[in-house]
């Protein structure tokens, strides 16, 4: 069973003041309640074999727990602790801020991220959705936590939420529990919703941006049936039709003289606000010489759309495939909170439940009709994001990433990746053969050395080093966060991993500090014992997690008697004896 609770926080309800404070906000929920650490909000679903995430988007958080049926009292419990009882602890403050920082770097170094940032900035230019959920890096780690405290104090009220329950219960007991979990919290005074002023294109307007890509990015907003307007469902099938892999009409009008594609991708969509619905459409191209052509199709294609019209087996085709997709999301009960659910959010419970015996009624006549009607005078706003001219000198060499393998004499193999547009310096130490190379007895002390890492070197104190990891930005990755489910990409039997990163201006003092760290750690007594009393503590959260017990005997029994079958983490005995 999925209990998800969507609350009316989002970018949309933000200032330029506090922008990106509902997403931190998000993060900090998991960290603790007057009742719960966080270790017990996490370990505490886990362990019953249940599943806990969260979400941001423009107009909406969401809260998500799934729970076998017979825990779900449990995962609605913890679910409303977290939402109403959070504490905010300090510490944790700072560490959520470090986090949601780093996520807003990764955005930063995503081409498409950084078109898509380009073309909501004039798509959306003037209303409240111009601004970024994750909002900006100055923002997030100036705000005072008592800003963030006023802010969830102010939105997170029963009166500004909505609950949605999917799985194998009786109703009426279900209400009864959410009555008893929900119903004892009090409303509270809402502040007045946002006013967006939305105003569609009144002319085709494009706007040009270059930048760290080494794709050109082309995307169209436009004005689109409000959700309430029978035309909408039109425009739904439009954009499946649109964005479709064989039988988008772009597939022959976005080629060249000889008939190849001007463009690598293209996608259509179509944006459900609650004041408006706009109508997306983006294209990717190698060349930004492509654009201008490109920028023409699109405009031949919706200016003339009877031309393209589908057939009548094509768009029943498209929903059909609508229809099993939503089936199909309803048996997986956390992935339809993330994707369909939201849109009940904004158009209400009875337009989900029309929604496909609307859909069903369309047919080409009725798509021509709406397309004459709304895109007859074609207007839009398009945002074309490409790479930088480079000067004639550097144009041979610029912007393209290269690659160089090296084995030093001492066996060392060396992988280099440099790419000439991206500031960041970063290193990855790979050690192979994991659990082939712990010694008999040692099962786990990969992962206790590499914790050891960051407790000091030969000439400097943990304080130390950590002050001058600061000193040139430096993060610093030696083990999984076990609060951040489904992100571990690096534990693994077949190798250890460490990973350094700073930017490129410290890259000499950053990668000597590393190599010390690596080459002369102190194994100080007291931070082995700290480490050693971690080690437990994370050992003793596991035994009761299913997902990794079961991990567990699943190698052990696949591999038994070989390095495979040895756990990563090893055991409370080989772990009291390192």
């Amino acid at each position: 069973i999925t209990s998800i609770v969507f609350v009316r926080a989002g970018a949309k309800y933000e200032t330029r003041f506090n922008n990106g404070v509902t997403h931190l906000l998000e993060h900090l929920l998991f960290d603790g309640t007057q009742t719960r650490s966080r270790e017990e909000i996490s370990e505490g679903i886990k362990s019953r074999g249940g599943y806990i995430n969260a979400f941001t988007r423009k107009d909406l958080t969401g809260y998500l727990v799934l729970m076998p049926k017979e825990f779900i009292q449990y995962g609605i419990e913890v679910q409303a602790d977290q939402l109403f009882g959070s504490i905010f602890p300090e510490a944790e403050v700072a560490k959520e801020r470090k986090v949601v920082i780093e996520e807003i770097q990764k955005d930063n170094d995503d081409e498409a991220n950084l078109a898509d940032e380009f073309f909501n900035s004039v798509a959306m230019a003037g209303t409240a959705y111009e601004r970024p959920v994750a909002g900006y890096k100055n923002i997030i780690a100036s705000i005072p936590r008592e800003k963030i405290i006023d802010y969830w104090e102010q939105f997170y009220a029963p009166d500004n939420m909505i609950g949605l329950v999917i799985g194998d219960f009786e109703t009426a007991e279900m209400i009864e529990m959410y009555k008893t979990i929900y119903g004892v919290i009090p409303p509270v005074n809402l502040p007045s919703p946002p006013l967006v002023n939305y105003f569609p294109p009144t002319e085709r307007k494009v706007y040009h941006k270059t930048g760290n890509t080494k794709l050109t990015y082309i995307s169209f907003a436009v004005d689109a049936p409000h959700f309430s307007d029978p035309d909408y469902f039109c425009f739904d099938l439009l954009a499946d039709y649109l964005g479709s892999d064989e039988n988008s009409p772009f597939r022959t009008v976005l080629v060249d003289d000889k008939g190849k594609p001007l463009y690598q991708s293209y996608s259509a969509r179509l944006e459900t606000a609650a004041e408006f619905s706009r109508l997306v459409i983006q294209v990717v191209t190698a060349d930004a010489a492509n654009a201008d052509r490109i920028i023409a199709g699109v405009d031949t294609v919706l200016a003339d759309f009877a031309r393209y019209e589908p057939s009548s087996e094509v768009l029943e085709g498209i929903k059909t495939t609508k229809k099993v997709d939503e089936i199909f999301m309803e048996e997986k009960l956390h992935y339809y909170g993330f994707t369909i659910a939201p849109l009940m959010v904004t158009t209400g419970w009875d337009f989900m439940e029309s929604y496909q015996d609307a859909i069903g009624m369309v047919n080409p006549t009725m798509m021509v009709r709406a397309s004459d009607r709304w895109l007859d005078s074609l207007k839009y706003i398009a945002a074309v994001f490409a790479p930088k001219k480079e000067s004639g000198k550097d144009k041979k060499d610029a912007g393209y990433t290269t690659y160089r393998r090296q084995v030093l004499p001492n066996g060392l193999t060396v992988v280099v990746k440099a790419n000439p547009d991206s500031r960041v310096f970063a290193l990855n130490v790979i050690g192979k053969n994991r659990t082939a190379s712990e010694p008999p007895g040692k099962t786990g002390i990969t992962d206790f050395v590499n914790r050891m890492i960051k407790k000091g070197t030969a000439s400097l104190d943990a304080a130390e080093l950590d002050q001058k990891l600061a000193e040139i930005g430096a993060q610093v990755t030696l083990n999984d966060n076990p609060w951040i489910p489904y992100d571990d990409m690096y534990t693994t039997r077949q190798y250890s991993f460490m990973k350094f990163e700073t930017i490129d201006e410290f890259t000499e003092p950053g990668l000597a500090l590393f190599a010390d760290m690596i080459r002369h750690p102190a194994f100080d007594q007291a931070a082995i014992e700290e480490v050693r009393g971690s080690l437990m503590g994370l050992l003793g959260r596991n035994s009761g997690s299913p997902v990794e017990v079961c991990r567990d005997l699943f190698y052990a029994t696949l591999f038994e008697g070989q390095a495979y079958g040895k756990t990563i983490d090893g055991s409370p005995r080989t772990i009291g004896t390192i």
